[in-house]
């Protein structure tokens, strides 16, 4: 009686694994020839032999578009969020203050001229010096 056929058991079990590894993040199943040949107790040279090397680089790029996120990733990016508020903060008071520096010039600017000067007193009008002293 001939043996039966690793090839099949070998392609059966390699796209269960797959199935699954697709759902799960990186680390939880990572998709390399060597991994998916160590979880499944199969050598390496036999996916290849059967070309199932391919399959599960295909599968190793549907994991990186649709899987979840990492515990490292998630912390890395729970690290960075705050920092990218707070740059962005910064940068709006930045504008802010740069705005009313500029607004004070140009009041200083108008103010400093004739424009400034009361009619009746001959001196900067005592109504505007109050409100923005020089």
């Amino acid at each position: 009686m001939p043996r039966p056929s690793l090839e099949e058991d070998v392609r059966v079990a390699v796209r269960e694994y797959l199935l699954v590894a697709e759902t799960l993040s990186a680390v939880e199943a990572p998709l390399t020839t060597l991994a998916v040949a160590n979880r499944l107790n199969f050598n390496r040279k036999t996916l290849k032999k059967y070309g199932l090397d391919q399959e599960i680089v295909a599968a190793a790029k549907c994991q990186a578009r649709n899987s979840k996120l990492s515990p490292k990733e998630i912390e890395r990016r729970s690290m960075s969020d705050p920092l990218r508020q707070r740059d962005q903060e910064i940068q709006a008071m930045r504008r802010r203050c740069e705005a009313l520096i500029a607004r004070y010039a140009w009041r200083k600017a108008t103010l400093s001229g004739s424009a400034s000067m009361h009619r009746s007193y001959g001196s900067p009008c005592p109504c505007l010096t109050a409100h923005y002293p020089m």
